[in-house]
């Protein structure tokens, strides 16, 4: 059952007014399209039927700010392409690389000779020489981004700078500091 595109307007028309039904249909009419476009992005099912129904869910919510100068599907697409993205963003499986415990337990006995350890502590030893050696307000940005993990705009709001400046900056810093650690690798 497809809807053309003036009953999709009629619909979203009665669904504003609250009309379950209209908005009932409108979803239904979406769902295999919505899947597809959520499934050709995203490989858990889990993760896919979630997105689905957030999708729905805040289609729902925002259907007072859909204009009608584009198709329904089209926006509701919009939708779920902006929460795939912020899926993959937030979701820490795939912000960070986990490994198993067999690794962790390796790396831990390779660093449990006496020279391992020293070695680990001379390059520690060298990296907050290095942190101390840069001006200031550079050794506040590193602290703040790399270690109290406070947010980009926080950080230029606290410093009175812009985003832009703070990333170069920490890019500045993070290259010097490589450069003074890597030789002790």
């Amino acid at each position: 059952m497809e809807i053309k595109y003036d009953e999709t307007n009629q619909l979203v028309s009665q669904a504003r007014s609250g009309c379950p039904n209209s908005l009932d249909m409108l979803f239904r009419e979406q769902r295999p399209k919505l899947h597809r476009f959520i499934r050709n992005r995203v490989s858990r099912q889990e993760d896919i039927e979630d997105l689905v129904q957030d999708t729905f869910l805040w289609a729902q919510q925002g259907l007072g700010s859909f204009e009608g100068k584009s198709r329904f599907s089209t926006w509701i697409l919009g939708i779920a392409n902006n929460l795939i993205r912020n899926h993959y963003n937030r979701s820490p499986e795939y912000k960070y690389d986990f490994v198993s415990d067999d690794v962790l337990d390796q790396a831990h006995n390779e660093s449990d000779t006496p020279e391992a350890s020293l070695q680990q502590e001379h390059r520690i030893k060298q990296l907050e020489y290095s942190i101390r050696m840069l001006p200031k307000d550079v050794q506040q940005i590193v602290e703040w981004v790399a270690i109290e993990n406070y947010p980009y705009q926080r950080v230029a709001d606290e410093l009175g700078i812009t985003v832009p400046s703070v990333k170069s900056r920490l890019f500045r810093a993070r290259t010097s500091l490589k450069e003074s650690v890597m030789p002790l690798m």
